[in-house]
Parts: structure tokens; sequence; C-alpha cells
């Protein structure tokens, strides 16, 4: 049975309410360590992001770790996963000839250009290292395969089942309208048909809602039936289908007990990160008054109000007791000492960020088995983190990416 709009509106609501609290820690990471994300607040195109950010030192290391993370874990140069047999068919080498040429096609899929795999991985390791929570869509496009897309967590509402497993994910979001005519010609509303001609790119909010078919139960929606699926506009049913597997792969960087939504090292660096941004500021502030000092004035020795642009001349009265003259006013500032606090919160924020770990040594020319063994290395240190992702990001992806290959 076919989700009814209403009643998916209406769970919308009940996951919007869960997720408020988690919101405002959202958008102050945005707002000093990623401005190109927005959590709270609607940022119009084009618009100047990042007025709070007076030290990029947590910007470049959350790149770093995303960057790393990426790297590591589904490098564009690496196979950087085997797809194996159950263990009584490990023997039989027809069967590993056969897993074999399995990976090597899913590989070259999801490194092709055109599956977008590589941008969505990226920005979903952003999200990732920042608030904790990342998701990636795998739509199934018949023979061209699986088609990868990066949701931004600000559009994304989901639940979990009894095994803590996401297996429920409300999507709202807005798409041009000249594009709902495209996607749903048959079923658009005529409201909507009636402003193309006059606006095309207007914004149409669109909700998609997945969750377990119902009977389907917690444990065994891919066994009994699959999951859901509806789009809707407002109350207006656009379309309804099914998937057999869970279309979408959301991955927690850590996840606190009772809480549905993951926490990233960038809510672990946030009152780090305030408080070294605020003492860029003050140093600003006070460097500042170092290289151009405030001035000090007598109170009646000018003819005029004195010009302080260079080469200027200004103009004073001579006193029979002593001459009145602008000097400056000697604050007793130390940028040093300012400096060094920045230097000790930077390398606090580094070490949050495993930026350290991520630079291990570098020797010149190291082999490919050096690199892997490093690379290996990290990945042990980082052990914990990296088990829930592959576990609930790239497990998932892989699963629902051979799928969709195997069915077309």
């Amino acid at each position: 049975m076919p989700i009814d709009p209403k009643a998916a509106h209406r769970r919308l609501q009940e996951l919007k309410s869960k997720r408020t609290n988690y919101e405002s820690v959202w958008q102050e990471i945005a707002e000093y360590m990623i401005p190109s994300r927005a959590y709270t607040t609607t940022v119009a195109p084009g618009t100047k992001r990042g007025s709070k950010i007076f030290n990029t030192h947590p910007v470049l290391a959350l790149e770093q770790l995303a960057g790393g993370l990426h790297g590591m874990l589904t490098s564009p140069a690496l196979r950087w996963f085997k797809l194996q047999p159950a263990p009584h068919l490990a023997r039989d080498r027809q069967v590993l000839a056969w897993f074999e040429a399995a990976t090597d096609i899913m590989d070259t899929h999801i490194k092709t250009a055109a599956t977008g795999a590589g941008v969505a991985l990226h920005e979903t390791f952003l999200e990732l290292s920042g608030p904790g929570c990342g998701v990636i869509f795998i739509a199934d496009k018949g023979r061209p395969g699986a088609r990868f897309q990066s949701i931004p967590l600000a559009e994304c509402y989901f639940a979990e089942n009894a095994d803590r497993q996401v297996d429920t994910l409300y999507r709202e979001y807005e798409l041009p309208l000249r594009e709902v005519l495209r996607l749903w010609p048959d079923t658009a509303p005529d409201e909507l048909r009636r402003k193309s001609n006059s606006d095309p790119d207007m914004p149409v909010r669109i909700l998609h809602a997945t969750e377990p078919a119902a009977g389907s139960g917690a444990q065994g929606a891919a066994n009994r039936g699959g999951w859901d699926t509806m789009w809707c506009h407002q109350d207006h049913y656009l379309e309804h289908g099914r998937y057999q597997e869970f279309p979408f792969a959301v991955g927690r960087w850590t996840l606190r007990s009772g809480e549905t939504y993951g926490a990233g090292a960038g809510v672990n660096a946030l009152a780090d990160v305030k408080m070294l941004n605020e003492i860029e500021r003050l140093n600003l502030r006070g460097l500042a008054k170092v290289v151009d000092p405030p001035q000090m004035l007598p109170d009646d020795g000018f003819l005029n109000a004195p010009n302080f642009n260079p080469g200027a001349f200004n103009s004073l009265r001579n006193d029979t007791r002593h001459i009145d003259k602008i000097g400056p006013i000697n604050t007793g500032a130390r940028p040093d000492l300012a400096e060094k606090k920045i230097d000790q919160v930077q390398e606090r924020i580094s070490g949050i960020f495993y930026v350290t770990w991520l630079r291990l040594p570098q020797q010149p020319n190291m082999t490919a088995t050096e690199v892997l063994q490093r690379r290996d290395e990290l990945l042990r240190l980082l052990g914990p983190m990296v088990e829930r992702l592959e576990a609930e990001l790239l497990a998932p992806l892989l699963n629902r990416t051979f799928m969709v290959l195997l069915r077309n």
C-alpha cells in the first residue's frame, strides 16, 4: 500500500521535532568550519559566508580529515573493496573467479565519473567529519546501473529500527518547476502547470519518504517486501514505488547512547574552534593598535582637526611653557602571547581532527608496500570510527550497488 501524503507529512513533523536539538550545533559547525553548508538558515546563492571565521585552521583541518578518509577508505587509485563468497564456497575456483570478475565490474562502475560516486563520497566525508552524519542516495537507473548522489544532511530526517540501523528516511528538498514537470509529467498538479510558462525555475518543495513496507517488520524488510517510497508536493501525490534494498547509505561518525544522529569531530572541536576565532579576533585588534596606535592630543593645541595621513602637516600653537604635540599611546599590547595561545589551540584542534595522524612521516622514494603499510597503520589508529563507517556507509553502498548491477 502506497504511503499516504498526509500521513507522510505528519511523520515528517515528528521527525523534525526530534532533530531540533541537533540543528543549533550543526549550524555553529557550518558557520565556523564548513561555510558551504547551512542547517537552520536559508542562504541565498552567491551570498557571502564565513563572516564569523577569523582563523581558517579549523576549516582546513576538517577538509584534511575528509580528504584523508576519502583517500584511505575509498581511494580512486586503489581497489578498496573485494567481494567474497560464503566460506563453504571459497574453495570452488569457478565461484572465486565469478566473484573476482564481479568485483572488477563494480570497481570500474563506481570509479566511472558519470556515476558520481567520487564526488558523493567526498561530500559525505565532509559532513561526517563535521556534524557527524553523511547520506548517499544510490539510485537504480536501469541499464546504466547505479547513480550516486550525496544528500545534504539539512534535507534528511531519519529513524532507526531495533538494531539501531537507519531504515527510515524522509527527505524534504526543492526542485525547479521545470524539473518537477519533467520527472512527473502525468501527476504534477495543475496549479504548477499553469505557472510553468511564467516562472519555469520557481522552486517547488518536494517530500521523498522511504520506510519499511507495511508488515515487513524491523528485522526483515529486505526479505519480506522491501521499502515503500513516495514523492509528493504538499498533499498532492506524485509517485510511489518500492525498493528491494534500502537506497540510502547513512554513515555516522560516533553514536551516543540513546541518540539517532551521529556526532563528528566537528562537534568535539566546536568549543576550541570558537575560542580560537575569538582569540584571533582580539589579537587582530591588538595588533592593529600596535601598528597604528591611538594618538594622544592636547585638548586645545590645534588650529584645525589633526590629519593622520602619510606626509601630512599639522599646525600647533606654540606655548611659552611647552610645545603641544601629537604622541602615540603605548598600550603595552603583547601580540606574541596571543600567538602562543593560538598555536596551542590550533594544535588541539589538529588532534581532534586527526591531522597529526594523517601526516605520518613521509620518506622519499617510498615503495607501494610502504605506502600501504602506513595506510594500514593509520586505519588501525582510526579503528572504531572506520569500523562504523564500513558497517553503516560503505557496506550498504556496495550491497545496493551489487544488487542494482545484478538486476540490470
